[in-house]
């Protein structure tokens, strides 16, 4: 059987007989994050360089971006953006991949998770929120649709029970009381 790290520590009396010590100790360890992701489809991936080949030349083109704290935005949320328009051929394709953790995460699954996915509105939410940030990646023009997204899929795991409520290991540092008590890579092992 296979389950997420977070279903596993809010069920851990589902199973009988109990899992073995050292398993049961490793899912209490090890931490489960917050992290959410939102694809955006575009007609072309206007980031690239104009004289580039979406699909061929993928060690050239780039491949990610950070927003560390851009006081152009309300919250001043850092964004992390994956290029999938970089990945090697026939993989490439004019998408952009955003992570978000924490107060952003939360955020993001609080404006989509009523909206029907394939609706004009979600795609309209996720465009609004996303376009301060794509806005500034080389090439936009503003008023052309080209530029506009055309799909999106935002990741909800914060809100799915089967996921426990979250997505992720992490790794915690350790109080000076917990030294020697805490062994994240037996921990690892174990699981």
């Amino acid at each position: 059987m296979t389950a997420p790290l977070g279903w596993l520590k809010r069920n851990l009396s589902t199973f009988h007989p109990p899992l073995p010590p050292r398993l049961q100790t490793a899912i209490t360890n090890i931490s489960y994050g917050r992290l959410e992701k939102v694809y955006l489809t575009f007609p072309t991936a206007f980031w690239l360089p104009p004289k580039s080949d979406e699909t061929h030349n993928a060690p050239l083109n780039p491949f990610f971006t950070q927003w560390l704290t851009p006081a152009y935005t309300p919250h001043r949320w850092p964004v992390e953006c994956v290029f999938l328009s970089s990945l090697p051929h026939p993989c490439a394709h004019p998408t952009l991949l955003f992570y978000m953790h924490g107060p952003l995460a939360e955020h993001i699954t609080s404006i989509t998770s009523s909206l029907d996915p394939s609706s004009p509105t979600y795609l309209a939410v996720l465009t609004d929120f996303f376009k301060p940030y794509y806005s500034l990646l080389p090439n936009y023009t503003r008023n052309n649709n080209k530029m506009d997204p055309t799909h999106a899929l935002a990741t909800n795991w914060q809100n799915d029970e089967l996921a426990g409520w979250g997505s992720y290991s992490n790794f915690q540092i350790s109080s000076p009381r917990e030294v020697g008590k805490v062994e994240l890579d037996k921990d690892i092992e174990a699981l």
